[in-house]
């Protein structure tokens, strides 16, 4: 069996590759970055590094691995052709360009094949299905990507330039439903009826916890690195075990027959104890740059917000993280701040908290429940 897995960035060889080379697939890796792609043919494999929160680095060889341009339209359409299952993990923004060239890669097949999308990216089997066209002979299998996978650090990187690092969990929560026939019987995938719900459930849940270490953390403390020295910090994690558990209610009244109210809080207790993994290194400036993007109108903490008013939970937790978020000046290892986020603090300096948060999240101050969410944020940046 064969599997092309499109994107060989951190998903790709730290969840998706392993999960189907310890299966006893073949494992062909498709990027666009010329010099990955020859030193993973070159080498034949990488280590993957797992960070154990308890017994900390433990280091293995992915072997038997290959590797071509996915801007080589001929390479690609030859592994398309015969492969037994492809797998993107690219991301959203570079999602669009990939389909135009996988919609030609696959005219020449002759049978059906299945297309996983580990992306975390809401949606995007629409996107694929407009792209690709009603072809009932591709197959279209949404995920949910729970493993976290952090950078691997310069010094590490230059004697190993292609480690890939990642915690122990190694869960793969597919569309039970997307599938042609069925999924195949390789462990770690987690085949699901309801994959909107675990979609949200990532986002509005462990997503928007990991932002709130980062925020609440940073605005307690802003000489706090990591996020686990921001996790100790006095009020940082009952506050965001607080937002936490508001998602939850909402998901819970939401998708009643797809989580139980312990399935929830004990995903809720994991999670933390998770982020509280020191040998992930993830520091506060990764987790909580791009605030344009993370105060979006269907991200962690508007998305959060908007679901939990449409079922009656208390949006005061989130509220909170979402004003941290606004005065969040994180640098990187250099000192320097995220370029993006320094135009945000420019906007907010210049024209205040309501009207910077309207334009970014899309919420309106004629509409009620939205009036709801910035009066909420509002009032938690004055008190800070």
């Amino acid at each position: 069996m064969k599997l092309l897995q499109i994107g060989a960035g951190s998903i790709g060889r730290a969840l998706v590759g392993p999960l189907f080379a310890d299966a006893g697939w073949e494992v062909v890796f498709a990027d666009v970055d010329r010099e990955l792609v020859d030193r993973l043919n070159g080498e034949g494999g990488y280590n993957l590094t797992t960070c154990h929160p308890v017994d900390g680095f433990t280091t293995r060889r992915i072997s038997g691995v290959r590797a071509i341009g996915a801007d080589d339209p001929h390479a690609l359409a030859r592994h398309a052709t015969d492969a037994d299952l492809i797998a993107t993990s690219v991301g959203a923004g570079a999602l669009p360009a990939l389909l135009r060239a996988l919609a030609v890669a696959l005219a020449g097949r002759d049978f059906a094949v299945d297309l996983l999308l580990a992306e975390n990216a809401p949606g995007a089997s629409d996107l694929v299905r407009r792209a690709l066209g009603p072809s009932p002979a591709v197959g279209v299998v949404e995920t949910s990507i729970g493993k976290m996978v952090p950078i691997v650090p310069e010094a590490v990187k230059a004697n190993d330039p292609l480690q890939v690092r990642g915690e122990p969990y190694n869960t793969l929560i597919c569309d039970a439903h997307g599938w042609i026939d069925s999924p195949p019987a390789v462990a770690g995938l987690h085949p699901v009826d309801n994959i909107a719900a675990y979609v949200e459930r990532k986002l509005y849940v462990h997503n928007l916890g990991h932002a709130g270490v980062a925020y609440l953390g940073h605005c307690a403390d802003p000489t706090c690195r990591t996020i686990v020295e921001a996790l100790e910090i006095d009020g940082v994690r009952e506050g965001v075990e607080a937002a936490m558990c508001s998602a939850v209610a909402a998901l819970r009244a939401k998708y009643p027959d797809d989580f139980t109210d312990r399935e929830l809080h004990e995903h809720v207790e994991d999670l933390l104890y998770r982020f509280g993994n020191r040998y992930l290194g993830d520091t506060v400036h990764r987790v909580g740059r791009d605030l344009a993007r993370k105060l979006g109108p269907r991200e962690r903490l508007i998305g959060a917000m908007r679901l939990c008013i449409a079922f009656g939970v208390d949006i005061d937790p989130i509220a909170r993280i979402a004003a941290a978020a606004l005065v969040f000046r994180a640098p990187d290892e250099r000192g320097e701040l995220y370029p993006p986020d320094i135009a945000v603090h420019d906007r907010l300096a210049r024209d205040g908290v309501t009207r910077v948060v309207c334009e970014i999240s899309g919420l309106s101050e004629q509409r009620p429940e939205e009036l709801q969410i910035l009066n909420a944020i509002e009032r938690f940046c004055v008190r800070k």
